[in-house]
């Protein structure tokens, strides 16, 4: 639950609509939905034992009518099993392996269509089968996993430098924000929003945001900016949220949040989604703090331009004094 302390005050600018471009900003291309970064509902079990069973079918009927002896079917068994093993998993491939020495040894192992005692050799082709699908479907498992990893990792590292380089080209904190939005919007397939802070201390949302925020949004987006600490959807404080806050941090404090409402099919999310919020917050604090410095410089450039007006009038003033007094004291 969302703790109570009292929520600041916000300045509230007008959104764009849901299906506005954010401010004519042209974004580095990123393919919607190309990285698993939300963890979908996976389907039902029963679909990849119905795919074992069509296949171990198919072999079947297929081994009948087929001049071969029952020895070189059940290597066409034992082939089958690993092919399915690469599809499917473990436990469907355990299956397949049962299904298939029973499929063997009712169908081809003479007598046909009776369950045979089994000789050594058999015996030994039938172990090879669970052996076979429990190796190969360990061995399939890491590897896809290897595979999700090493892909998610490298399109992590794409897309933070499409952002940096799009980041780069603006010319202004809305330009930059536009632009890091856009960039969430397409990966994450969701609609984003960005709370600043004010120079009196309160939030608003960016123009730019493509996510419209209601009350309970922004009371959570308070607390996510008090604490410096993530909250909302699949987080530990207001898990019922359908929106994720992540603080924009700098050294010192924070700079506003970034709220992010994934789409609906999700339901958990991943360490490299995690760490890829975290790492576009990273690279909005950097352009904020960018911001702030260059605001902070063109102000004392315009106190130094300012006070050398001021010694030049003096200047000027004191030197018309001057000869006037001169004249005078002659």
């Amino acid at each position: 639950m969302l703790p109570s302390p009292a929520t600041p005050s916000f300045s509230m600018h007008p959104l764009p609509s849901a299906a506005a471009e954010p401010m004519g900003v042209n974004v580095s291309p990123v393919e919607r939905g190309q990285a698993a970064y939300w963890v979908a509902r996976e389907p039902s079990p029963g679909r990849a034992l119905l795919e074992v069973l069509l296949v171990i079918a198919a072999v079947t009927v297929a081994g009948w009518f087929l001049p071969l002896s029952y020895d070189a079917l059940g290597h066409i068994y034992l082939l089958t099993v690993i092919v399915l093993s690469l599809r499917v998993n473990r436990w469907a491939a355990l299956v397949a392996a049962l299904t298939s020495a029973l499929a063997w040894n009712y169908t081809f192992v003479p007598p046909r269509l009776s369950f045979s005692k089994l000789g050594l050799e058999d015996g030994l082709l039938l172990g090879t089968y669970f052996v076979v699908a429990l190796i190969a479907s360990q061995l399939t498992s890491r590897i896809r996993e290897q595979q999700r990893s090493e892909h998610q990792r490298e399109q992590r590292a794409t897309a933070l430098f499409h952002l940096t380089r799009a980041l780069a080209a603006t010319h202004s904190l809305d330009e930059g924000v536009a632009a890091a939005l856009a960039q969430a919007d397409v990966l994450f397939e969701a609609r984003s929003a960005l709370l600043l802070v004010d120079e009196r201390g309160h939030l608003y949302p960016h123009r730019a945001s493509s996510l419209s925020l209601n009350e309970p949004t922004l009371s959570l987006a308070a607390w996510t900016w008090r604490n410096r600490h993530e909250g909302g959807r699949f987080t530990q404080v207001s898990p019922e949220a359908d929106t994720i806050h992540v603080p924009v941090l700098s050294d010192n404090h924070a700079l506003g949040v970034l709220v992010i409402r994934p789409p609906t099919h999700a339901i958990r999310s991943t360490p490299q989604q995690r760490d890829l919020l975290e790492g576009f917050a990273a690279q909005i604090a950097l352009l904020v703090e960018r911001e702030h410095l260059r605001s902070a410089n063109e102000r004392a450039k315009l106190l130094a331009e300012s006070d050398r007006m001021h010694r030049t009038l003096l200047d000027t003033v004191s030197h018309e004094l001057r000869t006037p007094l001169a004249v005078l004291q002659s």
